[in-house]
C-alpha cells in the first residue's frame, strides 16, 4: 500500500495533562476503524455524536465526542474522523493502544495531515507555509498577516497576474502570428501597458512580502552606548520589569541580555549589550 494511503492518526492537542485531547485520523478507513472501538459513532458526515469508546475487553476507555468528515469535505480532503477525549494521559494512551490493534493504522509524521491537504488540492503552498505561521504567531499583527495568507489573499492574488501574463502572450503571440491581417487598433500600445500593469503588481507584491517577512521573524535591536549611559534601565523600561542590573558602578552587563517585545502588534528583540 503506498504511503501516502495509509490510514493515518495522531495527537492534535498539545501533550501533556488537559480537559480535553483531540485526535485526528484520516485515511479511507478511518471511519471504519473508530467505529469498531464506538458504542454510537455518528450516522452521517459532518456530524458530531457522545460516542462511548470501547475497549477489545469491553470495558469504557472514555466518552467522546466524535465527528465524521466525508471525503472530499474535510481539512486533508480525505475522510477524516476527530476524537475529543478527556485530555488524562492514561487516557490518551488507552486509546491509541486500542485504536491500533489489529488495525493498518500508523501515526502520522510531523506535517503529514497538512501535506495531505496539499496533495488533494484544499491547500496550496503560500497556504501551507500559512498555517506555519499562524501555529507560531505571537502578536496580533503576525496572527493578522498568517490569517490573510491562509485566507487566499495572497493565492487569488498570484492567480490573477498568471490570467493577465495569458492575456499579454495571447496578444504578443497575435502580432507575431497574424502580422499579415488586420489588428485592433492601439493593440501594441494595449500590450506595453498591459506589461507596465503586471511589473507593477509583482513589485508591489515583493515590497509586501519584505515586510511580512520582517513581522514574521521579528525585529533585533541593539542597544548600544558607553557604560553607565542608561542602556539597562532603557531595556528595564520597555519590558516592564527588571531584566538587567541597573547600578552606578560601570559594567555591570557583561553578557547580552536579550528581551522580547509585544509593540503594536510587531515583535521586537532588544539586546542589552556590554
Amino acid at each position: 500500500m503506498s504511503k501516502n494511503k495509509d490510514t493515518i492518526f495522531a495527537l492534535s492537542t498539545p501533550v501533556g495533562k488537559s480537559a480535553i485531547a483531540v485526535i485526528r485520523i484520516s485515511g479511507v478507513n478511518s471511519f471504519k476503524y473508530i467505529k469498531k472501538i464506538s458504542s454510537s459513532p455518528p450516522s452521517t458526515p459532518n456530524e458530531s455524536k457522545i460516542n462511548n469508546l470501547i475497549s477489545e475487553d469491553g470495558t469504557i476507555i472514555d466518552k467522546s465526542i466524535t465527528t465524521f468528515y466525508k471525503a472530499p469535505k474535510s481539512f486533508t480532503g480525505e475522510d477524516m474522523v476527530e476524537v475529543s477525549i478527556h485530555g488524562g494521559g492514561a487516557v490518551i494512551k488507552k486509546f491509541i493502544k486500542e485504536f491500533k490493534k489489529n488495525q493498518r493504522v500508523r501515526l502520522a509524521e510531523p506535517g503529514e495531515f497538512t501535506r495531505r491537504a496539499f496533495v488533494n488540492e484544499k491547500l496550496d503552498l503560500t497556504q501551507v507555509e500559512a498555517i506555519a505561521d499562524i501555529v507560531n504567531a505571537e502578536t496580533e499583527t503576525q496572527r493578522k498577516v498568517a490569517h490573510n495568507q491562509l485566507s487566499g489573499i495572497f493565492s487569488k492574488k498570484t492567480k490573477e497576474i498568471y490570467s493577465e501574463i495569458k492575456n499579454l502572450l495571447a496578444n504578443v503571440e497575435a502580432i507575431i502570428d497574424f502580422s499579415d491581417e488586420d489588428l485592433p487598433d492601439g493593440l501594441e500600445k494595449k500590450i506595453k501597458e498591459q506589461k507596465e500593469n503586471i511589473i507593477k503588481d509583482i513589485d508591489l507584491i515583493l515590497s509586501q512580502s519584505s515586510v511580512g517577512k520582517k513581522i514574521r521573524s521579528g525585529f533585533s535591536v541593539a542597544v548600544i552606548g558607553k557604560p553607565n549611559t542608561g542602556k539597562s534601565s532603557f531595556i528595564n523600561h520597555i519590558s516592564n520589569y527588571n531584566v538587567a542590573i541597573v547600578t552606578e558602578i560601570p559594567g555591570t552587563t557583561t553578557d547580552i541580555i536579550e528581551s522580547y517585545v509585544d509593540i503594536k502588534g510587531i515583535p521586537i528583540r532588544f539586546f542589552d549589550t556590554a
